[in-house]
């Protein structure tokens, strides 16, 4: 009785869980499914926005990887609405490189930063609380 439990809960947790940067544009899609706007498309760059569980996520890719993702609730009546801190943490949680942890750095009047124990990712909570940023550290957009 407890493994269709177990199986359904794992099963649950990876449906859910959110791409990771330095993902494929592939392994977005596979978490995402396919973009729902292209912001900008070239060879080398790609900006796609994606809708899922009621987020609304931009991932901008270098060379087919990602890059950079923000993450919002989806606007409504064109404002974006708040995401609670948990929210955030939840996604922080779910989208952390595989083996590493957060390890928060002191937050600022604009908002909270977190970088990955690997140093590969670094995070950013606004203040106003409805963006949550996930990139590259060493990535730095031309556009």
């Amino acid at each position: 009785m407890r493994a269709p439990v177990v199986i359904a809960a794992l099963a649950l947790i990876t449906t859910t869980a959110y791409a990771r940067v330095g993902d494929t544009i592939k392994q977005v899609e596979a978490r995402y499914g396919k973009p729902q706007h292209a912001y900008f498309q070239r060879r080398d760059a790609q900006e796609l926005g994606y809708r899922f569980h009621g987020f609304m996520i931009v991932v901008r890719f270098s060379n087919g990887v990602s890059k950079w993702e923000s993450f919002t609730r989806w606007p409504q009546a064109g404002k974006l609405p708040r995401m609670s801190r948990e929210s955030a943490h939840e996604i922080l949680t779910l989208s952390a490189p595989i083996g590493a942890r957060w390890q928060s750095i002191p937050r600022t009047k604009n908002g909270e930063y977190w970088l990955s124990s690997d140093k590969k990712t670094l995070a950013y909570f606004a203040t106003e609380g409805n963006v949550l940023l996930v990139r590259d550290p060493n990535f730095y957009a031309k556009d």
